[in-house]
């Protein structure tokens, strides 16, 4: 007589156990999402093909939403992936209209038709869409060079901070472009500087994500170069002296302490420079005019007088 191995015989339970409860389950998945469900969704909407020369407005709407009813299967697709709605525009616009309208029916028949085929839409919201346009416009505007420079001592610019090109086209909806007078570029720091600078930086708009730019880049320069000090004595030029009067200075000559760079200075004299006062500007009261320095060569600064006030006499 053969015996029998209870631990075979619990095994063999077990899987028919496990079976049962899997069919069971499997059954009782079908019934549930075989029913039919109604929901609320909010789908987002895609558009595309915009007409000629025109930008979707920023208050364009951007989602509707809807009841769904179908059954389990359909609404279980929907939750792992959000219903999305893509919208041809050039199939709706008129031309001339500063807006598309997409009326409710034909909205209802777009949903649908880009949902599963299982999904009945109901009571959409809004009804209908009002699509806002802009129209698109170009104009050039000025760039403005931004960056925090320091030089190393004795290091100075020559010149003034520019870019190139100096303005940029640009494109985007006309209640942007007009309003637009300048374009500044990102703000680029250079420390203890010595040699010239030429950098390309990006540009700095607000609307960037409506506006268009044409370069989008630039480059930014600025000459260095190292300066000295030198002064030079000049003669003092009087203008608007009325006919038959004679004056006389006090001093005649003045001292001019400057900065220039090292690779004019040899090229600066005293015919460089022009100092003037002017006698319809004078201090009658007490004898006085101002000096002007009103003729200097490139490269220049921090020009300083060795006296800031000239005396005078008047001889008739």
């Amino acid at each position: 007589m053969s015996k029998i191995s209870f631990p075979a015989l619990k095994k063999s339970k077990i899987k028919s156990f496990l079976l049962f409860l899997l069919l069971a389950m499997l059954f009782w998945t079908l019934t549930k999402f075989s029913k039919e469900y109604t929901a609320t969704v909010t789908a987002k909407v895609d558009y595309y093909n915009p007409p000629n020369n025109t930008s979707l407005s920023k208050d364009h709407p951007n989602e509707v939403s809807f009841d769904l009813t179908g059954n389990g299967f359909g609404f279980l697709f929907y939750k792992f992936k959000n219903p999305e709605v893509r919208i041809d525009l050039s199939e709706y616009f008129k031309e001339g209209a500063s807006e598309i309208v997409i009326p409710k029916s034909e909205l209802i028949k777009l949903t649908t038709a880009q949902l599963k085929q299982s999904i009945a839409v109901k009571n959409i919201s809004p009804e209908q869409l009002h699509i806002p346009l802009d129209d698109i416009v170009s104009k050039k505007v000025p760039v403005i060079a931004r960056a925090t420079i320091s030089f190393e001592n004795g290091y100075q610019a020559l010149d003034s901070l520019h870019s190139v090109p100096d303005s940029v086209m640009v494109s985007g909806p006309s209640k942007y472009v007009n309003v637009l007078d300048s374009i500044v570029t990102e703000n680029r720091s250079f420390n203890k500087v010595q040699d010239n600078i030429s950098a390309d930086v990006s540009l700095v708009v607000a609307d960037s994500l409506t506006l268009r730019l044409s370069p989008k880049k630039v480059r930014i320069a600025i000459t260095v170069d190292e300066f000295a000090e030198k002064q030079i004595s000049v003669p003092i030029e009087v203008i608007n002296i009325p006919d038959g009067t004679t004056i006389k200075l006090i001093p005649k000559m003045i001292t001019v302490t400057f900065n220039a760079s090292v690779q004019n200075f040899k090229t600066i004299s005293r015919d460089s420079l022009r100092i003037i006062c002017d006698f319809k500007e004078r201090n009658s009261e007490e004898n006085f005019m101002i000096p002007k320095l009103i003729k200097s060569p490139k490269g220049i600064v921090n020009a300083e007088f060795s006296t800031k006030k000239i005396d005078y006499l008047i001889f008739k």
